[in-house]
């Protein structure tokens, strides 16, 4: 790719994979730089994982690990999505669905984050009682 090619605003579908790769990119780096519960939720996984490595999880377990980790991050981004489209759309105005927008995609994370902990305590549990 050259400069000229970066320099254009894309408007349309990517038409190669590593554009597309590097759009997906960006939005991770953007999630990181400016979202806090991103960036916590993201922190535990490695703690999560050292413990997993501590205790001396099987395959399976690290498998469900990892796709309620997965899951809470996944959740985390769809959340920022619907939070940054919601202010694009209504600027610095109140608007009562908005908000109803904004606070079911906040409970899709609380949900999954629920999720998450009973995973958690269900694997994690097993080994430390």
């Amino acid at each position: 790719m050259d400069s000229n090619d970066q320099n254009k605003e894309q408007v349309g579908k990517n038409r190669h994979f590593l554009g597309a790769l590097g759009h997906a990119h960006d939005g991770l780096r953007f999630a990181l730089h400016h979202e806090r519960n991103f960036r916590f939720q993201l922190a535990m996984v490695p703690l999560l994982g050292a413990l997993g490595l501590y205790l001396g999880l099987k395959p399976t377990e690290w498998a469900l690990l990892a796709l309620a980790c997965g899951l809470v991050l996944l959740a985390e981004l769809f959340n920022t999505s619907v939070e940054w489209l919601c202010d694009l759309v209504v600027g610095d105005h109140f608007h009562p669905l908005v908000k109803t927008i904004k606070d079911v995609a906040a409970g899709t994370v609380l949900l999954m984050t629920l999720v998450a902990i009973f995973v958690g305590f269900v694997i994690f549990g097993s080994y430390i009682l």
